[in-house]
């Protein structure tokens, strides 16, 4: 899926929300590097949006324009204008529970990092397209479930992801690839947000890793390994106004 230059982009569309919000007379460039697969259901649009927020406030207050006194709350808020997600990596917390339209979030303290290995088939897919397809179906609950991750266990027994059935619909070919994913990790596999990329749970990191490099080798898709952050966007350094 080809990335937009245009307002449809979270990130343009964050940078000219705060600044309208903020009533500063100022403009914000831009420069957007992807490194998390668009289409994957990874959240990397969100990631973006709230990256804008944070920096964009943060280059308001050093250039000392209006906009530059806005809380997190603040950003949260407007966030959430812009999608279910950004709120969550706004305040960039770590694991949390997220309830309502993603806005209600509820911090929860994970012992140690979980490993992931993220697999991203070449189809990508259209989270309208899921969503438009889930209330179509009648609104289906998964009927895969899977054994929560033992770093997980003291928050919920099982996994499972009620936009599988709609994802797997709409993109021909995701459920094979779910399949041929989970026989070569001997793993199972959960749905990532709307799809298209699935997620396995190693017993470790260096497992992890192990395993994305095999993976690599007889899946047709990008593969990732990688564990939770406890930590959220971070605001690099940079010249003052």
């Amino acid at each position: 899926m080809s990335v937009p230059t245009d307002a449809s982009n979270l990130a343009i569309r964050a940078a000219e929300g705060l600044l309208s919000h903020s009533g500063a007379d100022a403009g914000l460039r831009v420069w957007l590097r992807k490194r998390i697969p668009s289409g994957a259901g990874l959240g990397g649009g969100s990631a973006d949006a709230a990256a804008v927020l944070l920096a964009g406030r943060a280059l308001l207050a050093a250039c000392e324009l209006p906009g530059g006194d806005l809380s997190d709350a603040d950003l949260m808020t407007l966030g959430a204008t812009l999608g279910a997600d950004v709120p969550f990596c706004v305040a960039g917390t770590g694991a949390a529970w997220m309830r309502g339209t993603g806005e209600i979030l509820e911090p929860v303290e994970l012992a140690a990092p979980l490993p992931v290995v993220v697999a991203v088939p070449p189809m990508s897919v259209s989270t309208p397209a899921v969503f438009g397809a889930w209330d179509e179906l009648g609104g289906p609950q998964a009927t895969r479930t899977l054994p929560a991750p033992a770093g997980l266990t003291g928050f919920v027994s099982e996994l499972r992801n009620d936009l599988e059935p709609a994802a797997e619909h709409v993109a021909e070919g995701l459920a094979g690839f779910r399949r041929h994913l989970e026989e070569a990790s001997g793993l199972p596999a959960l749905l990532a947000g709307s799809g298209s990329g699935y997620a396995v749970f190693p017993d470790d990191v260096r497992s992890a890793d192990r395993l994305a490099e095999r993976l690599r080798g007889v899946l047709d898709a990008r593969v990732f390994a990688g564990a939770t952050a406890r930590t959220g966007v971070r605001v690099a350094p940079y010249l003052p106004c």
